[in-house]
């Protein structure tokens, strides 16, 4: 069976959810908006105000926060704990 990534779990819910979320970069710099789609290396967020779209390196990401807690749904990882 296999093992469900959780990184992909949370930014699925984060993007299915339209959930506002702020993103904090390695270098400092600190992002808000909505995540609209991502793939292995990056992740596309659109701002508030919808009037841009930003393209992220997923190795750029330190952070990704949401206003609310975020519980994942019970993995077999999970399971094992």
């Amino acid at each position: 069976m296999e093992r469900e990534n959780l990184q992909d779990s949370f930014l699925t819910f984060l993007q299915k959810s339209k959930t506002e979320v702020k993103i904090y970069l390695t270098n400092g710099v600190q992002m808000k908006g909505t995540i609209m789609s991502f793939d292995p290396f990056v992740v596309l967020v659109e701002s508030e105000d919808q009037k841009q779209s930003s393209m992220i390196y997923k190795a750029a990401i330190s952070t990704i926060i949401r206003n609310e807690k975020y519980m994942p749904e019970k993995t077999d990882r999970n399971k094992q704990r």
